[in-house]
């Protein structure tokens, strides 16, 4: 499972900023789950595109591997 919440703010036309939380559960047995917060945006590139953003620490994360997580993507609003 993995649940979260997001509050965002628009700072212009184009531009919006947000701070997010998340929570997911363990994926397999043995394996630890995931808790983190990221600091997010959201760019409009054109009409219909904009650029999402996202990245910050893992809370409370003893697994092994990296205690950040980043992700961005291209959205499509039609």
């Amino acid at each position: 499972w993995l649940d979260g919440a997001v509050l965002q703010r628009t700072i212009t036309d184009r531009l919006s900023l947000g701070l997010e939380a998340y929570h997911q559960t363990s994926a397999a047995t043995g394996s630890p789950a995931l808790t983190g917060i990221n600091l997010g945006l959201t760019y409009k590139l054109f009409d219909h595109w904009s650029l999402l953003a996202a990245g910050g620490p893992l809370i409370g994360h003893t697994g092994p591997g990296a205690s950040y997580s980043f992700y961005a993507s291209l959205k499509a609003d039609y």
